[in-house]
């Protein structure tokens, strides 16, 4: 699949930047078919910036199901604060927390083939269960736009 056609749903803050995103016309075809769960898989592609580094990467990382649950995950009011949606191999995990003045914080853990490649001394065992944490802050309407924009690339409406 190319880049071109994959829509990103994208927070950006001071702190850190995170684009996700699928190809929104092959996730809507699939949705309209009948499939066993196993085979509704996404073909997510992530790009990362933020303390730890900068990274990109491309995998089948979400059902479509978890995908939409992490969706309204992100919609839900009041915020959450302490619960977690996560992607059935723990690939990429949202946590919400309180971040006080007016923002929402979110954090984003990104592991296995969601995380960031390894390089030199790191280790990658490390990388594959703990991963790499992206702490973001958030005002409101970032999130509800990250949110629906996730949502609609799925073909499901907010």
């Amino acid at each position: 699949m190319s880049r071109e056609s994959v829509q990103f749903a994208s927070l950006h803050t001071e702190a850190a930047k995170v684009d996700l995103g699928w190809s929104p016309c092959d996730a809507r075809a699939r949705l309209q078919r009948e499939r066993p769960a196993h085979e509704r898989w996404l073909i997510v592609h992530g790009r990362i910036e933020c303390g730890a580094g900068r990274w990109e990467f491309a995998d089948q990382a979400l059902l479509e199901a978890e995908a939409e649950a992490m969706g309204r995950f992100l919609l839900a009011r009041p915020w959450p604060v302490g619960a977690s949606t996560t992607s059935v191999e723990s690939l990429i995990t949202f946590t919400a927390r309180d971040a006080g003045a007016g923002s929402l914080g979110i954090d984003i853990r990104f592991r296995g083939e969601a995380g960031p490649p390894c390089f030199g001394n790191e280790d990658s065992h490390s990388l594959w269960r703990v991963g790499v944490l992206v702490n973001i802050d958030a005002r409101e309407h970032q999130v509800q736009a990250f949110a629906r924009t996730w949502l609609g690339m799925l073909g499901v409406s907010a």
